[in-house]
């Protein structure tokens, strides 16, 4: 009780200063639940830069480690997409990644980005507010050295392009300014990122998958024990205000409360050939107080999620965490318009890192579980069609605490 009071103190004094660390931290993002839930359009308020970190690249084979490489990932600053011309849509950026090894690039890619949440996490002496995003992009190999084992064989049917998803943690110490980062992007095998049905679908490397991950210090990639199991009633659902079927723009919506989601685990294998137990999947349900319901379907793509490995050095940035990379299938239907769809998801799970609590427009501190799960849906722009494979945008952030 005396850190909550210490934090809501802190919180309060820094309201008070003026400059770089009062104006990015506790700051809502605008985007706060009103109660009684509607569904009027909200403006969101975030935070973003360009950065660039030490970053490990992974090739996996057989959901084991077979290589790595280490390089220098230059993130681009976030710049708002359009679907219209002279039309921003709320939440939806664009970025660019360049991968290095010294002076040479290796790899290149532009990315979708979605807004997620923020929450605040650290201590009194330490307090960071940190902004989550949701990417998804093509990236393209420089050479046939890019690495960190041979280029990927699918793409050379894509133009060179392989399409990698994952999420960028934007973080800022409320006292100094100090900005940090942790993120990851991953590529699946086959099964997961070639399914049959989809653009790009075929047989390339059933048994590899692969992975970007920063910041590499401290990081260590391999099998993780926390998984997504049990009740979560923290967090929320949101929606991107959008008409089917056009092109339309899409518009920010408050937050919906979540009611419930139950993670019912089944077991634990590998998706990619014969190997470990990397990747975990489980059946899923869930509600929003304002009626929105989602949820897996027997013999559907149940949630899965592989480990990636843990950062291990506490007191730097993201402090003691685990990581993995999420896909699923969710039937999905919206509390505000009843509209129902079937889309595939993709996202990430953290677990660890420091204490976090929300940070609410009204002032209360809440702690938050120490699992957070991500999960946005796989649309084609335009006809608002499911699609794998291949980059996409989304209109369905599912975020998640347990």
């Amino acid at each position: 009780m005396k850190l909550l009071t210490n934090l809501a103190a802190l919180a309060l004094t820094l309201a008070g200063f003026t400059g770089r660390a009062s104006a990015q931290c506790f700051t809502p993002d605008g985007l706060d639940p009103v109660l009684p839930v509607n569904c009027f359009p909200a403006v969101l308020n975030a935070t973003d830069y360009a950065f660039g970190q030490k970053t490990l690249g992974i090739c996996w084979r057989q959901c084991g480690i077979d290589a790595t490489a280490n390089y220098r990932g230059l993130w681009s600053q976030l710049t708002p997409s359009s679907s219209l011309p002279g039309t921003v849509d709320c939440g939806w950026y664009n970025a660019r990644l360049q991968l290095f090894q010294g002076v040479n690039l290796r790899w290149s890619g532009s990315f979708n980005v979605m807004y997620s949440r923020t929450w605040y996490e650290g201590n009194s002496a330490t307090p960071t507010q940190v902004w989550r995003y949701l990417v998804n992009g093509d990236m393209i190999p420089a050479s046939l050295a890019a690495g960190p084992c041979a280029v990927p064989p699918c793409s050379t049917g894509s133009n060179a392009r392989v399409r990698f998803s994952g999420y960028i943690d934007y973080a800022v110490d409320c006292l100094t300014g100090v900005r940090s980062n942790a993120w990851m992007i991953t590529h699946g095998c086959d099964a997961v990122d070639h399914a049959p049905g989809y653009p790009r679908a075929g047989v390339f490397h059933p048994d590899r998958y692969y992975t970007f991950v920063g910041p590499s210090v401290g990081f260590v990639p391999g099998i993780v024990p926390t998984i997504e199991a049990g009740v979560a009633t923290q967090e929320s659902v949101r929606r991107w205000d959008r008409m089917p079927g056009t092109t339309g723009g899409a518009t920010c919506q408050h937050d919906e409360p979540l009611a419930f989601t139950n993670f019912l685990p089944f077991g634990t294998t590998c998706l990619c050939s014969a190997g470990g137990p990397m990747w975990y999947e489980a059946d899923i349900s869930g509600a929003g107080v304002g009626g929105t319901t989602f949820s897996t379907i027997a013999g559907s793509a149940a949630y899965k999620s592989v480990s990636i490995g843990s950062w291990t050095l506490a007191g730097v940035y993201p402090g003691i965490e685990e990581v993995r990379w999420t896909t699923s299938d969710l039937l999905w239907t919206e509390g505000c318009t009843t509209i129902t769809s079937f889309d595939p998801f993709y996202g990430v799970t953290t677990a660890g890192g420091d204490p976090a609590w929300q940070i609410d427009v009204t002032g209360v501190v809440t702690p938050l579980g120490s699992i957070f799960i991500d999960h946005a849906n796989s649309i084609r722009p335009g006809p608002n069609t499911p699609v794998r494979n291949v980059p996409f945008r989304s209109y369905h952030i599912l975020n998640l605490n347990l």
